[in-house]
């Protein structure tokens, strides 16, 4: 069995909002160079590393699986870390590695935390022996009989908790709860999400197949307020909506796009069967910019699932591929981008001052929030 005992898997957790993304958005600095223009999860961890005792002989490396855009939360991440002892013949032992970051990170607030670490082979791939992403939606709405009153100001109403921890509809809107289970339930399975997808500037090439994806669980639950209520009277303000989706991979912005149209769907701005056409007939009906696309704030990454058994003695990804598991083979497998990720394989999850999309301008028809 190969070991490394410099090369961890790490899972952690952010609260998204003050952060530009979690990805590093610059070339690492320079030594003893403060480079605050850097706003980014990815940028502090990495800080957080370098204060480890004794001090890492090189630079701590941190390969993201999971790239997630500004104002979105994390209840699990994960990323690769590549931290080298200066003596040769130990290493950091995990809890070391956690109680140093997270102390970094309560001494300078950030709203970031190490949860586990793991010892993985030079073989074991933290993206790709992923078996499944979990991602929560939150949706907060302010109750009819509130929202019809005047000088409505929306804010006012939500419960301090949670002040962006969940996207809040803006305008007055009665949402029909077995209209949007209706779609939901339109989502599950397998389908070509072209969609359903915003495109990236960075791929000029998308192999055959790209766009299907299997959407394993779509769920949406009404949330019960009493229990809050208790503590906090504002939330007999709000109806609470949570979706919890969960697939092995997704496409840029899909998550969000599919949100958006369970909301549309809701609030009876298009019937049903428009969404459900543009799933069975992609080429026929397509997304038009003015589509509301639902708000970074109320989404989290909940959970990435692997199998323990990979991380000391990985299944080979190759025969995963082709046996179907992981559905198609990607162009270009081998050709990873210097912090291992596959650029063949974009995911919801990307960074948000890197692209920019024609459907962030929303028309007013549709701007709920």
């Amino acid at each position: 069995m190969n070991i490394d005992k410099s090369r961890f898997l790490l899972l952690f957790s952010y609260i998204g909002t003050k952060y530009s993304g979690v990805q590093r958005q610059t070339t690492r600095k320079p030594k003893n160079q403060v480079n605050p223009t850097d706003n980014t999860v990815q940028y502090y961890i990495e800080e957080a590393l370098e204060t480890i005792n004794p001090k890492p002989s090189q630079e701590a490396k941190v390969s993201l699986s999971s790239r997630t855009d500004k104002g979105v939360h994390a209840f699990e991440n994960s990323a690769v870390i590549k931290i080298v002892h200066p003596n040769s013949t130990e290493s950091y032992y995990p809890n070391q590695i956690i109680e140093t970051a997270n102390t970094y990170f309560k001494t300078h607030n950030h709203d970031i935390k190490f949860n586990k670490i793991h010892l993985v082979s030079p073989e074991f791939h933290f993206r790709k022996h992923i078996k499944q992403r979990s991602y929560y939606y939150r949706l907060a709405v302010v109750k009819p009989e509130i929202a019809n009153q005047a000088f409505f100001q929306p804010e006012s109403y939500l419960p301090i908790n949670e002040l962006n921890r969940c996207s809040l509809l803006r305008t007055p809107i009665n949402l029909d709860l077995d209209l949007m289970k209706e779609t939901v339930q339109s989502f599950i399975g397998t389908h070509d999400f072209t969609n359903f997808a915003a495109f990236s500037k960075s791929l000029t090439y998308y192999y055959d197949g790209y766009f299907t994806r299997t959407i394993d669980q779509l769920t949406l639950t009404q949330c019960d307020m009493e229990p809050l209520e208790a503590i906090d009277p504002s939330y007999r303000n709000i109806n609470l909506y949570e979706f919890k989706i969960t697939s092995r991979a997704f496409l840029y912005r899909q998550i969000r796009r599919m949100i958006g149209s369970i909301i549309m769907v809701g609030s009876r701005a298009f019937p049903i069967e428009h969404f459900k056409l543009m799933l069975d007939e992609p080429e026929k009906h397509k997304w038009v910019n003015h589509y509301f696309m639902a708000p970074a704030d109320g989404l989290y990454l909940a959970e990435i699932k692997y199998d323990p058994k990979d991380f000391l003695n990985p299944t080979n990804v190759k025969q995963l591929y082709y046996s179907g598991n992981l559905g198609p083979v990607p162009v270009n497998d081998e050709k990873e981008s210097d912090d291992g990720f596959d650029e063949k394989e974009v995911e919801e999850d990307f960074d948000e001052d890197q692209q920019q999309f024609n459907d962030d301008k929303q028309d007013e028809t549709f701007k709920f929030f």
